[in-house]
């Protein structure tokens, strides 16, 4: 990975000082865990990768966790395997400590979602000196940071669109990473942001989970029911508020209506934080919305490159099969970013597997292409009309196709 990164950087200037990281799972086609080896003490030894954990396909099988970091160009930049027993946020900090050490970074802004913001992670980043951009937790009554929360209610700062869709507003806090004296208190920059598209989605969802949650003030339903669903909306009251009367098996059910009013404030809002206090509000946006592209990448690992579920077991064969699969994901999105995004992680895979050079006589070949071919080609500014080529010819195809310098739709 050190290498690529160095040959990367060669041919695009890249430049790893703000980065992306999520992670995901890959399942296994079997039911077999690996081995743990624990010593007379109780220590784990050994812990083998495949393990049961929260499965993002919520899938009973074996899991792999898999850590990637990304580019602001949307180009991965380094992975990680994890045990599938560990949680995102785990993962978080070795990832990171592991892609300093082999890339000789000194300092990184990492961008994340609200799983890895967690008050561990955050206080070791400042510690060594590392910046971060979070989505931070802002719903609910507990574990959402209280003057957020108060911020966000405040009429006073918002600045709104012409259209009056979108609304922000940006202020400096004081953030606690714990609670003892000694612990630090950092200075973070918080964006709060409001989409009247986003809201009427939740508004949407919540009442559907209200219709819902009406069906269970039937104490019997109630019982029988294991989905979360609306049940953070109703009031379950075990003594009858009359009498006194402890009901274990009868309670009262009824809609809690002061926390689905609570809820509806915070429709259509999402938070970032950033140890960045001069980044501007629109950087900050912007760095955020990159980070879709990191789905995007294990969407292209699960889907189009078959990832999963993987039939190897053998520790070796495991991190063979995930290099190949980070090898042939990155030259997709070098391909991709090359031709600005202009044809699709399938269309390439389709492409590039009906190119082919059949030997002729004395050095020649014949060249054979699809449609996709055809339009890859063109977008790369190679000419394969004349069908038949000579073997340095053939050597030259796509020799230069992932510098710096992008295609974009009037130049072809």
């Amino acid at each position: 990975q050190n290498y690529l990164h160095k040959q990367i950087c060669k041919l695009r200037n890249r430049t790893a000082s703000l980065v992306f990281y999520d992670v995901t799972n890959y399942y296994f086609e079997t039911d077999t865990l690996d081995e743990i080896t624990i010593d007379g003490t109780g220590k784990i030894l050994t812990e083998g990768l495949r393990q049961r954990g929260p499965s993002k396909e919520h899938r009973p099988k074996p899991i792999i966790q898999l850590g990637l970091f990304m580019d602001m160009e949307g180009i991965p930049i380094s992975y990680k395997l994890f045990r599938g027993n560990q949680t995102d946020p785990i993962t978080y900090l070795p990832a990171v400590k592991e892609v300093k050490k082999q890339f000789g970074i000194e300092r990184m802004i990492v961008v994340a979602d609200k799983a890895m913001n967690s008050k561990t992670n955050v206080s070791k980043m400042f510690k060594q000196g590392d910046g971060w951009l979070f989505s931070q937790k802002h719903r609910g009554k507990r574990g959402a940071p209280k003057d957020i929360q108060d911020k966000i209610l405040e009429t006073e700062g918002w600045q709104f669109n012409e259209e009056m869709t979108f609304a922000k507003k940006s202020y400096l806090r004081q953030r606690k990473l714990g609670n003892k004296k000694d612990d630090p208190v950092v200075k973070e920059k918080v964006l709060i942001t409001w989409s009247k598209k986003y809201a009427d989605r939740e508004k949407i969802r919540r009442d559907g989970a209200l219709e819902y949650a009406s069906k269970l003030t039937n104490a019997e339903l109630f019982r029988q029911t294991s989905k979360k669903g609306g049940k953070k909306y109703l009031d379950v009251t075990y003594c009858d508020p009359e009498t006194g009367e402890i009901l274990p098996y009868s309670p009262i059910i009824c809609i809690d209506q002061e926390e689905v009013d609570f809820d509806a404030q915070f429709d259509g809002i999402n938070v970032l934080v950033t140890s960045e206090i001069d980044m501007s509000d629109e950087r900050i946006l912007e760095s955020y919305k990159e980070l879709s592209k990191i789905e995007d990448c294990f969407r292209i690992t699960k889907t189009d490159l078959e990832s999963r579920p993987v039939y190897v077991h053998k520790e070796t064969r495991i991190q063979g099969h995930f290099l190949i699969c980070f090898l042939a994901l990155m030259h997709l999105r070098l391909l991709q970013n090359r031709i600005n995004w202009q044809l699709s992680t399938e269309k390439l895979i389709i492409a590039m597997n009906s190119a082919k050079a059949t030997k002729i006589k004395d050095g020649y070949y014949r060249l054979q292409e699809n449609a996709e071919m055809k339009e890859l080609n063109k977008l790369l500014g190679i000419d394969w009309k004349k069908g038949i080529v000579k073997l340095e010819e053939l050597n030259n195809y796509g020799k230069h196709s992932y510098t710096t310098e992008k295609i974009g739709k009037k130049e072809v």
